[in-house]
């Protein structure tokens, strides 16, 4: 029987091949499947996964499959970096050993040199940006001033912008990867997002979404000068709060404290994630990495949080995949496939986020566990007598605390005669309600259950 679904048009997006080297199975049959009946492939290889094209035909992606361009490095497949601010996966070598890894991030000794062959790169099959290009990117975004940043002008006649800035957004929070991108775009709407990556589509320049750049691990530093840092730091709207339902609409780019505080200040809701770079990080990246953070037993990751998002694809479509229905069951939910993929599948600019209703009661307990198995009774006490009301169980060992402590120069929890061997582990249990009382004598039946046993 023929089906009566008819084709998804408004969702056709270009998808990114996850592994030229995997040829075996059910990943080819799902890779040629998946990528021909949603668009052509974004790109040839894992490493460097950015929003660029390599042809915009329909076969591509097959043909990808049976022969790949891309040679690694060296002999053996290089580890895979995942970026935590960002959206996307980048390369390391196995055998560097250096404390500024250079060897695969800086191609070329000088950033104005276009003229340098893209074999000396990763990626022989992307090109280098030049100064027609940078005059096709001030274009698109109406010469707004900042909004195009190089180092070309250099050589080619064209106002130098200030050094300084471009190399902040070339190197990681680490300051261990040290990127060689010549030119950084800070587009401020869909439109100016769209045109600019179709733009490298079909010229084969490279892409590094970059959103607050606190990855750890080099993941929204750029490779080579073939590559153009795109940050979202202009898409930084809050557009709208649903009081009935507790949905934010929010560009990618807001940062996620002021999020916090505009939403729990303005509003008495609570945004359902929280990590340790909030005053840096980005609410887009944190959705493109599926970040969990300490509420995450309490709420889920942001699978059961992210309501909707719009997405801008590797070709230069926008989807509209927003949505502020909590029960949507109208087909695919084809948002999931951006929330994690770290802008493989295309670059989040707008979000709709569910939030909870800020707690009113909040109780704390820092506990220290001799064992590692009275970890694990402890959490599964926790789950026992504290229930509904547990929002955050942390977990920290003796070595972690013992280098946060030496870094900011305090002894609040380890005292220099303390002995690692007594209680090593450390343990942070909160809870979140809206009864104080009750609350608290649940907090307290927990930890005279927890004394009583002496697991802590």
């Amino acid at each position: 029987m023929k089906s009566s679904l008819s084709p998804i048009k408004r969702q056709r997006c270009c998808t990114q091949l996850l592994h030229p080297y995997d040829h075996s199975g059910i990943t080819a049959s799902f890779l040629k499947s998946f990528s021909s009946s949603l668009g052509s492939t974004s790109r040839h290889a894992l490493p460097q996964i950015r929003c660029t094209s390599s042809s915009s035909s329909s076969s591509s992606s097959s043909s990808l499959l049976k022969d790949s361009t891309f040679v690694p490095p060296s002999n053996n497949w290089p580890a895979c970096r995942k970026d935590q601010s960002s959206s996307r996966t980048s390369l390391s070598s196995p055998s560097s050993s250096s404390s500024i890894h250079t060897n695969h991030f800086s191609t070329a000794t000088n950033n104005n040199d276009t003229s340098s062959s893209s074999s000396s790169s990763p990626f022989p099959h992307l090109r280098p940006p030049n100064i027609k290009d940078v005059h096709i990117f001030q274009k698109i975004m109406n010469y707004r001033p900042g909004s195009v940043i190089t180092t070309l002008g250099k050589q080619e006649g064209i106002e130098d912008e200030d050094e300084d800035i471009l190399k902040r957004y070339n190197v990681d929070w680490t300051h261990r990867y040290q990127g060689n991108s010549s030119l950084l775009l800070r587009p401020q709407t869909t439109n100016e997002l769209s045109q600019i990556l179709s733009h490298c589509h079909k010229n084969y320049i490279g892409i590094v979404p970059q959103g607050g750049n606190t990855s750890l691990v080099g993941g929204s530093t750029p490779i080579s000068n073939t590559e153009i840092i795109l940050s979202l730091e202009k898409f930084n709207t809050i557009h709208s709060f649903d009081t009935d339902n507790g949905i934010v609409t929010v560009d990618a780019g807001v940062i996620l404290s002021t999020l916090q505080s505009t939403i729990s200040e303005r509003y008495g809701y609570l945004i359902p994630i929280d990590i340790g770079s909030k005053g840096s990080c980005q609410i887009g990246g944190n959705v493109s990495t599926n970040a969990g953070g300490q509420y995450y037993y309490r709420f889920g990751s942001l699978h059961a949080n992210v309501l909707g998002v719009e997405v801008v694809t590797a070709k230069g479509d926008v989807l509209d995949l927003m949505s502020c229905n909590r029960k949507d069951n109208t087909g695919y939910d084809l948002k999931h496939l951006f929330i994690g993929a770290e802008g493989t599948l295309g670059i989040i600019t707008k979000i709709a986020l569910s939030c909870p209703k800020l707690p009113t009661s909040r109780q704390a307990a820092l506990l220290q566990c001799p064992t590692f198995n009275d970890v694990r009774t402890t959490l599964s006490t926790a789950k026992e007598k504290l229930g509904e009301i547990l929002s955050a169980f942390e977990f920290m060992d003796y070595e972690v605390v013992s280098l946060v402590q030496q870094q900011q120069q305090q002894t609040v929890l380890i005292e220099e005669e303390d002995d690692e061997s007594d209680n090593p582990f450390f343990l942070l249990v909160e809870t979140q309600g809206s009864n104080s009382e009750h609350d608290r004598e649940k907090m307290e039946q927990f930890l005279e259950c927890c004394m009583e046993d002496g697991f802590v």
